[in-house]
């Protein structure tokens, strides 16, 4: 019991010392944003985007089966992506989402995002059985604590979702999958230097989920347990932090090339024990060719747009 004791003192601990990072960031980059953004704000004003944009997302991405995976996958396929910037509907390269308030200030909407299924074969998930596809869905807020201005955005964005399963493509069957609770701040900057050539966006999140979801990827049943595999069933709380960055270049306004690179640490994360966890430190890359095939004419204020 003692033991029990010291050792979530310790978790709470390192709980509370991720948090102090996390807004001692947020602290830090509000200073850079805030002096950036007074000085370009008078230009900028009158900035507009596309209502919509119709293109291919020619792109290669190198990442891990799951977070503490160390079996990694190759993924390279040309995707069509629309972007739209309505009032009611957004689609991005980043999701789809329904926005139900915004202001200069604060903005909140609904978010749908996904991951794509995970073969079990050569990995610490060896007959076990595949993943499926994730679908992610629920509400989000956007706290623009600075105010928006063009072509830049800074913002902290807290996010409840819930999680399912979706079994394909063998039949479409979803299966509730728990819930996840995610706080992001955000740096967008579309013309980096004034340059409007040059993009480039970091994000820096920590992660919560309940038990089932942490269980969906990290659970090992007693007929599933093997040597150096054996049962184990995963706690909710803390999953991790993470930082992503991309930078893109618009070589003109058809085409452009873009990079992405993210982190996830799951160091004292609740399921850092699990025996599928291999490893406590993943790291994505992607690259992709991106190609504008038609926009719209009408266009809309930027300054609510990240994209």
């Amino acid at each position: 019991m003692i033991f029990m004791l010291r050792a979530s003192a310790r978790t709470c601990g390192k709980a509370r010392h991720r948090f102090m990072l996390f807004f001692s960031v947020v602290i830090v980059m509000s200073i850079v944003f805030s002096g950036r953004s007074r000085g370009q704000e008078s230009v900028q004003t009158a900035a507009t985007k596309p209502l919509w944009e119709l293109g291919l997302f020619n792109g290669v991405a190198h990442l891990p089966l799951y977070r503490g995976s160390a079996t990694y996958r190759t993924y390279a396929l040309p995707l069509p992506y629309l972007i739209y910037r309505g009032d009611v509907f957004q689609s991005d390269r980043d999701g789809v989402r329904g926005i139900f308030y915004r202001s200069d200030y604060l903005e909140t909407s609904l978010s749908v995002f996904g991951n794509p299924p995970a073969r079990e074969d050569n990995s610490a998930r060896d007959g076990m059985g595949d993943l499926d596809a994730i679908v992610e869905i629920g509400p989000a807020l956007k706290w623009f604590f600075l105010g928006h201005a063009p072509h830049q955005y800074l913002y902290l964005s807290p996010a409840f979702r819930g999680v399912a399963s979706v079994g394909i493509p063998d039949n479409i069957d979803f299966k509730y999958q728990g819930w996840r609770f995610l706080i992001n701040l955000i740096y967008q900057n579309d013309a980096v230097l004034g340059n409007r050539h040059w993009g480039m966006g970091l994000n820096l999140g920590i992660d919560f989920a309940d038990r089932r979801y942490n269980g969906y990827f990290y659970d090992v049943s007693h007929r599933e347990s093997a040597p150096g595999r054996p049962a184990y069933r995963a706690d909710g709380g803390y999953g991790g932090m993470m930082l992503s960055g991309n930078l893109i270049y618009r070589i003109n306004h058809r085409f452009s090339v873009a990079v992405y690179g993210r982190w996830d640490g799951l160091a004292g994360a609740v399921y850092q024990n699990s025996p599928l966890v291999d490893e406590t430190n993943n790291i994505t890359t992607a690259a992709a060719l991106i190609w504008t095939l038609a926009v719209s004419r009408q266009r809309v204020d930027a300054r609510y747009q990240e994209r």
